[in-house]
């Protein structure tokens, strides 16, 4: 099956979710990125099983089939760097390879064989907590605790929501230790403390382009889920 996708289009959907893909040959499927294409809708997902990037756009034209594959991110990377410049690309698909004719070059990829992870259940579909922040903000932040956070040996930092504020903390270190208050808007919910890797969530900010994220929880021992203030599709847990 072919499928047109303007190049710009697919060199986001690859720089979105590609932080996510494990580095593990234990797992092989999750070295790849999931595509999953039905008439005019494209969802792209990678997971590495402590994190996972989901983005869905939608093409202008219908295609006739649907199709799942799973292709290894490596290729993906070097595609990126092929498509620049170009305008649109034309995805072929067969039961076991990629091709793509970029004129001059003919792009091949082997497809990774087996069963993608079922990985919609993963994504939290109802939230206790949620608040909107400014990407920005937060990212500087996260680089000081992430700083201080390797520091200590301990990958660890916690956000505090607590009566509509935010306060990221990490322990005591050599170096100190980080303790800082952001603002928020639209807090909605319940007060929450949880832990998380700073690391993971710096990727995700990295990968989302938007000003403005909006952050939703379910609980302390549950997945939190990161997209864009504005539109669906784009998500990070």
């Amino acid at each position: 099956m072919n499928i047109k996708i303007p190049a710009d289009q697919l060199t986001d959907l690859i720089a979105e979710t590609i932080k996510s893909v494990s580095a593990q040959d234990s797992r092989p499927l999750l070295t790849g990125i999931h595509f999953v294409i039905d008439q005019n809708q494209i969802k792209v997902v990678s997971t590495d099983s402590h994190r996972l990037a989901q983005r869905i756009v939608t093409l202008k034209s219908d295609s006739p089939l649907t199709t799942d594959v799973v292709v290894p991110s490596k290729a993906l990377t070097e595609l990126r760097a092929l498509i620049e410049g170009i305008k649109e690309v034309d995805l072929q698909f067969d039961e076991s390879r990629l091709m793509v004719n970029l004129g001059d070059t003919v792009f091949y990829s082997r497809l990774l064989e087996g069963q993608y992870p079922q990985t919609d259940r993963l994504i939290p579909q109802e939230s206790t907590s949620s608040f909107s922040i400014d990407s920005q903000v937060l990212s500087a932040s996260l680089d000081r605790a992430s700083l201080v956070a390797h520091q200590s040996g301990n990958l660890v930092a916690q956000f505090t929501i607590s009566n509509g504020s935010l306060e990221i903390s990490t322990e005591r270190s050599e170096i100190g230790n980080v303790h800082e208050s952001l603002p928020i808007k639209n807090f909605q919910g319940k007060d929450l403390k949880i832990s998380f890797n700073p690391d993971f969530v710096k990727d995700a900010l990295s990968s989302i382009s938007e000003k403005t994220l909006n952050f939703s929880f379910t609980s302390s021992l549950r997945p939190f889920v990161i997209g864009p203030a504005e539109g669906q599709g784009n998500e990070k847990i």
